[in-house]
Parts: C-alpha cells; structure tokens; sequence
C-alpha cells in the first residue's frame, strides 16, 4: 500500500536540494570556487591553441610532445602555497599545458569546422552539461562515497591503453569503438572521482588550486572529444543512408 502511495503521490522535486552545498566546509567551497575559475581559464587558454594551430598549422606531434613535457614538469614542481614565486611558476606550466593541449586539437576542430561546424557547439554543450551533471552528483552525494571507483577507473584506462596500442597493428573499427563509448563512460565517472578526491584534499590538507584544475580539465577534454568524434560518426551515417536512399 505505501509502494502504491508513493506511486501515485510522489514526493516534489526540489531543485533547490541540488545547488544546496552547505553541507560542505567553507574553506572547502571557496578553493572548488578558485579550481573551477581556473578551469575556466585553462578552457579558454585550450581554445586559445585551437585557433592558433588552425591558423599557423604547428606541428602537431611538437604539440603533442611539448603537452607532456611540460604536464610532467608541472607534476614533479612541487606544491609550496607560502612560496608565490614557485606558485607563480605553477600557474604558468598551467597554462602553457592548457594551450599546448588545446593544439593538438586543432586537426579535430578543423575538420568539423570545413564539414559539421554546428557539431562542435553541441559537443561543447554536451559536455558541459555530462561534466555539470557529474559533478553535481560527487558534491551532493555522501562524502568518500565514490573514491572505491579508482581501482575500475585506472584498471579500465590501462586496458584502453593496450587496447589502443594492439589497434595500431589489428585496425579494428570494432576496438575503435570500444574505447570512445568506453573512455566515455570511464571518463564520465572520473569526473564524480576526481570530484569528491578534490573536496577531500580540500578538507583534510592543503588545497591544490593547479592540480585539482589540471585534474578536471584532463577529464573534461576527454569527454568533449569522445562526444565530438561519436557525433561525427553519426552525422556521417545519417548523410550516407541518406545519399543511398536517393540513388534508390
């Protein structure tokens, strides 16, 4: 009878209890303050180095190499918040790996710009919208309730990563397909880990503005361009299933 109650007269949605946060500590809420404006930012410097690849064709395997230097020197520079000269040096390799990352892009955006440029606005939306949604649900759900996700996540990012290095040499569409659905899922759900690692680092240490943006916008570019490529595939299979119906 009580099933059949909440049936039929189901609690109101109150979408007030989504954007209610106070349940997290004020220190905790000002530094995801401080990394989402600094995501912010890296996405900016990202689409910064998009237009600058398309305009001067930079080599994109310099891009790709630079990237990962210079994400590693950001990573072995260690964190010293009472040191501004070495805080200062952090925020640059933050942005010059923003800018670097956002290059080896450009190939990517260039074709949907000459062939689907309304497809990159709805990737970007759809990607805003997963990574919103995901972090939503790591901010209201029970604090330390998704960290037992790490083990899945780098267990399934190792095998995409010998999935993609055995695909060099078999070519299979198939495998192909596996790791964007698949890197999108596995990203999807780093964003509610990496979420709730960073307000537990926030509550419990010394917060990591660069890191902790670093962390978040890894996860946001590989969404956005698992998005981008799936709606790529399926605007192509449309016009072709289209040109074959007119031949008919």
């Amino acid at each position: 009878m009580q099933a059949f109650d909440r049936l039929t007269n189901p609690p109101s949605f109150d979408i007030g209890k989504l954007t209610n946060f106070s349940a997290l500590e004020p220190k905790v809420q000002k530094h995801l303050k401080n990394v989402y404006t600094a995501l912010c930012g890296l996405l900016a410097l990202a689409a910064a180095g998009v237009a600058a690849q398309i305009k001067y064709q930079v080599d994109i395997m310099f891009c790709g190499l630079a990237a990962l230097g210079v994400f590693f020197w950001l990573l072995w520079t260690p964190h010293q918040p009472h040191n501004p000269e070495q805080e200062k040096k952090r925020f640059v390799l933050l942005g010059l790996f923003g800018f670097l990352k956002g290059t080896t892009l450009g190939p990517l955006i260039q074709m949907n710009l000459k062939l689907q440029p309304e497809l990159i606005g709805v990737a970007f939306g759809g990607t805003a919208a997963v990574f919103a949604c995901f972090s939503i649900a790591a901010m209201c759900a029970k604090r330390r309730s998704y960290l037992y996700l790490f083990g899945f996540l780098s267990s399934a990012v190792s095998l995409m990563c010998l999935l993609s290095f055995a695909n060099m040499f078999m070519r299979s569409s198939s495998i192909y397909l596996f790791q964007v659905y698949g890197g999108l899922v596995v990203f999807s759900l780093y964003v509610i880990y990496d979420t709730q690692l960073i307000i537990e680092k926030a509550a419990c240490m010394a917060p990591d503005v660069i890191r902790d943006a670093c962390e978040l916008f890894m996860d946001f570019i590989a969404i956005f361009v698992r998005i981008l490529i799936i709606l790529m595939r399926n605007n192509d299979k449309r016009r072709r299933d289209k040109d074959r119906d007119s031949r008919r």
